[in-house]
């Protein structure tokens, strides 16, 4: 299997979908015999106590937003249209909050000096509220970027 190295906030479609099933430790196979790859999960997993079929937490409400929820995900949309998600812990406790794409806190120091910090991006963009929030979510359990099969980047 050959894999690629990707931004987490490039994430889309079944990529996606496998980064998420790997932070909520599922077990997939991969299915491309209806119109390309999809996720089927191994027997004996349930969601709301039903067997689970297939994954798809990026495209469907009911499997994405329990984890946006359960990990206090923040979201907002922009004046164009665009949502932007943080994690809890980079959004803060207080009212008013701010947007910014990147930051130092906990970024990856190069040199002694205190300004010397890669920053980390905390601020995940997508065209839905699920696609932004999963992407956050993603990047909070694996990091700013995953090697991902290369099946799923078509």
């Amino acid at each position: 299997m050959t894999t690629t190295t990707i931004e987490t906030n490039n994430l889309t479609g079944v990529a996606l979908d496998w980064a998420v099933a790997l932070c909520e430790g599922y077990d997939f196979q991969l299915d491309d015999e209806v119109s390309g790859p999809w996720l089927i999960p191994q027997p004996g997993y349930l969601h709301d106590e039903k067997p689970l079929k297939s994954y798809s937490p990026s495209s469907d409400p009911a499997q994405g937003w329990p984890i946006i929820e359960r990990q206090g995900i923040a979201l907002r949309q922009n004046s164009n249209g665009k949502w932007y998600a943080m994690a809890r812990a980079d959004a803060g406790d207080g009212q008013g909050m701010q947007w910014p794409e990147f930051t130092a806190q906990g970024g990856e120091r190069y040199g002694v000096l205190s300004y010397q910090v890669r920053k980390r991006r905390q601020r995940f963009d997508g065209e839905t509220s699920l696609i932004a929030g999963l992407r956050c979510h993603v990047a909070s359990e694996i990091g700013g970027r995953i090697t991902v099969p290369n099946e799923l980047l078509a």
